[in-house]
Parts: structure tokens; C-alpha cells; sequence
């Protein structure tokens, strides 16, 4: 459609030099502009700036005029939060600044509603949350507590009486076999009762898995997380790359922002099994800019900073998997965060097929403004049949997180 007044969509949206995404930045237009399309070739919509032409992507354009705000409904209700993490954000609309978030099952006062967004108190000022994620029924308080056990996942593994390989060895327990936890020590090794009497085995070969699932050792379909010792205390902020209006990559009938919240998920629920401490930049499909999320890290007190995306190209054939990281001229912070990003591909190697594509630098937004040590993952493409076959598949999924959470621990060594 041409000579229409569209709409944008986007918080910032470029007007480029040339009718295509890599040509020159000639300026911008802000959320709710309203412009008039000239034509359109290849998604990219010619319009009128600054006394000469401009074009802009067709992916941030409306053609719908946006609603005029409702009026505020007061309530002063108390409500609950029923998503893992709600997003707090600074004024009532879905791509404000994040300040904050709750967590699920927090009380909060909804002062007032708008446009589905509920004003809150929060941390001594007015903050606004998601209706979709409140409810005025407050939560059941007994909840069953997840029982675990702890399954060996080598074919063989040495009992010792010391945590060490200089202890001696005092027996052997096989693939599949639980044993009876007592506690994880230091340098990965794990206190059992063996015998009736204290005993140790390295804990990167014993698995922590629900006490309801089947467990076959390295041939079942276990799905839960290994013991990673190291992992006790650290805070990580997790990402999922694109959500809400912004959709990221789309491809054989999946979404990147719906595989990238399912992962992080995934990783979350592994890394937490673990003693470690997990923020999410979005806990739902939600949109948060760019400049969000490093917000979210660098107010945090994390240890590390993960992106996690799906990658795309314009030929069906580019597959694989890499990860990124910025080349910060702080060397310590470019060191860490490329060991990071390096410790990550090396496991994710061994989730899948999909073939080596490296370790880069980039310029990526949410790794080049961190002040932690960060990067950015590629997972795969989703424009390849063969890629976004296997990255729809639930079980690769949580192979990919487990290599990640592996990942992230051998970072920590």
C-alpha cells in the first residue's frame, strides 16, 4: 500500500539513506510518528525527511492509528504476581524503562489501572506492572517441595575417602546408580554415604534430577541438571533476546523470541537447582529495549551477563552455532568476557550437529554497554530446516541448557 499515513511502531525506528537495512543511518523517528508511505520495495517504505528522502523498515510501520490512552481505574486492590519475574517499569506502558522487578507470589497494591498497566508503590516512588501478570486470588501457601536425587552418569565412578584423587579408593558405583547425598565440597567433589560411612565422588559425574523421573544413567531421558558446586551464590543475569511486539528472527514456523524465553527458562531453572542467584530481563513476552537490559545488568550484582538469540540469514543454507563477545578496551573485562563466551561454545558443541561457527567479537548493544563480563548467543538458525528442526525439539533444548549451565560453571573454575 502506498500514499498512506502509517504509524510507528518501534521506540526508535531508522530513516536510512538507501531502500535496504545496511545503508547509511540518516536520522530517526520516535514511537507514534506518523508518516505517509510513498511506496514500498522489499519491506522498506519511502517516505519524506527532512526536506528530502527517506526509508524506513515496513516491519515497525502500522497502518492502524494508535489508541488514544484510557482514562485510570482506581482500585487499591492488593494483586499477586503470577510470573516467575514481572518487570517494574517507569511509566505505564509496555516499552517504558525497566527499574525493577517482583517476583511471583508478591503482594503489590494496584493503585490505579491503564491501559492494563497497574501503578504501584515501589522502592519508595510509583513504578507500573503488567495486568496480564496479576491476580487478585492470593496464592495457595502449600505448595509440595521438589524431592531430588542424585544419579551417577558415569559408566564407572571411583568412591574415595578424601575429596580428592590422591584418596584412596574405597569402591565403585555404575551408570545409573543413585547414591546417597550428603553434601557438595570444595573442587567438585561430592560427600556420600557409602557403606554406612562418609565417602566422595566427583560431582561433574553424578546428576541431580527430580526423585519422580525414570533415570537410566547416560542412556534414560533424563532431563535434569548435574551438580555444579561452583555455582553456589553467583547471581547471573539471564536475557532472552527480542519479545513482545518485537518478534526477532522468524522462520519454519518458529519465533526467536518464544525459543529464546524458553531457554533461558530452562537455564534458569538449572542454574538455580544449583545455588545460583538468577535475573531475567524478561520473564514473559514482554518488550524491553536494548538500553533495558545493560540497565538491568549494570545495576545488578551479577557475576556475568548472558544473551541468548536465535540467528537467521537471507540463504537457507548458513547453519551452526556461535557466540560473541565485545572488545572492550578494559582488557580485563574483554578477557573474562571472551573466556565466557569461549567456555559456552566449547559445551553447546556437544548438544547437537550443528556445526563450530567460533567465537567473535561484536558490537552487539547488550554485551559493548556491559560493565560485567557478557556474551551473546547464537543457538542456531532458524532459517535452516535443519537447525530450526533441531532447536524445536524439546529434548535439544534442555541438552543446549544443560551445556550452557555447564558452560557458565566451567567459566567459574
Amino acid at each position: 500500500e502506498t500514499g498512506k499515513v502509517g504509524y510507528v511502531t518501534a521506540d526508535k525506528l531508522n530513516v536510512r539513506q538507501a531502500a535496504n537495512t545496511t545503508s547509511s543511518v540518516i536520522g530517526a523517528l520516535t514511537e507514534g510518528k506518523a508518516v505517509t508511505i510513498l511506496s514500498v520495495t522489499n519491506n522498506m517504505g519511502k517516505i519524506n525527511y527532512n526536506n528530502g528522502i527517506g526509508y524506513v523498515s515496513m516491519s515497525y510501520i502500522s497502518y492502524n492509528q494508535p489508541s488514544k490512552p484510557q482514562p485510570p481505574v482506581e482500585t487499591g486492590k492488593v494483586g499477586y504476581v503470577t510470573a516467575d519475574s514481572l518487570n517494574v517499569r517507569q511509566a505505564a506502558n509496555t516499552t517504558s524503562s525497566v527499574i525493577g522487578a517482583v517476583t511471583q507470589g508478591k503482594a503489590v497494591t494496584i493503585l490505579s489501572v491503564t491501559n492494563n498497566m497497574g501503578k504501584i508503590n515501589y522502592n519508595n516512588g510509583i513504578g507500573y506492572v503488567s495486568m496480564s501478570y496479576i491476580s487478585y486470588d492470593k496464592p495457595s501457601t502449600s505448595q509440595p517441595q521438589t524431592q531430588y536425587k542424585y544419579v551417577v552418569t558415569a559408566d564407572s565412578l571411583n568412591v574415595r575417602n578424601q575429596p580428592s584423587t590422591a584418596g584412596t579408593i574405597v569402591g565403585k558405583v555404575s551408570n545409573g546408580q543413585e547414591v546417597q547425598y550428603v553434601k557438595t565440597v570444595d573442587n567438585g567433589w561430592m560427600q556420600i554415604k557409602y557403606n554406612n560411612k562418609d565417602a566422595y565422588v566427583s560431582s561433574a559425574y553424578v546428576e541431580k534430577v527430580s526423585a519422580n523421573s525414570s533415570n537410566t544413567g547416560n542412556g534414560g531421558n533424563n532431563t535434569g541438571s548435574a551438580n555444579y558446586a561452583n555455582l553456589k551464590g553467583k547471581t547471573i543475569v539471564l536475557d532472552a533476546g527480542h519479545g513482545g511486539k518485537d518478534s526477532g528472527a522468524v522462520g519454519n514456523k518458529l519465533y526467536e523470541k518464544d525459543i529464546t524465553l524458553d531457554m533461558v527458562k530452562r537455564v534458569k531453572s538449572k542454574l538455580e537447582s544449583n545455588g545460583a542467584n538468577v535475573i531475567l530481563t524478561r520473564g514473559d513476552d514482554t518488550f524491553i529495549t536494548l538500553s533495558g537490559r545493560t540497565s538491568i545488568s549494570n545495576n545488578s550484582n551479577a557475576q556475568i551477563f548472558v544473551s541468548i538469540h536465535i540467528n537467521s540469514a537471507d540463504s537457507t543454507s548458513g547453519r551452526g552455532v556461535e557466540t560473541y563477545y565485545h572488545n572492550h578496551s578494559d582488557s580485563g573485562l574483554r578477557n573474562k568476557s571472551n573466556a565466557l563466551a569461549t567456555s559456552i561454545l566449547n559445551e553447546l558443541l556437544t548438544a547437537s550437529s550443528m556445526p563450530n561457527r567460533g567465537v567473535h567479537d561484536a558490537n552487539f548493544q547488550v554485551i559493548k554497554y556491559n560493565h560485567k563480563p557478557s556474551t551473546l548467543l547464537e543457538l542456531g538458525f532458524i532459517s535452516n530446516p535443519s537447525d530450526a528442526s533441531i532447536m524445536a525439539d524439546s529434548n535439544y533444548r534442555n541438552k543446549a541448557a544443560e551445556a550452557i549451565t555447564r558452560g557458565i560453571s566451567k567459566y567459574f573454575n
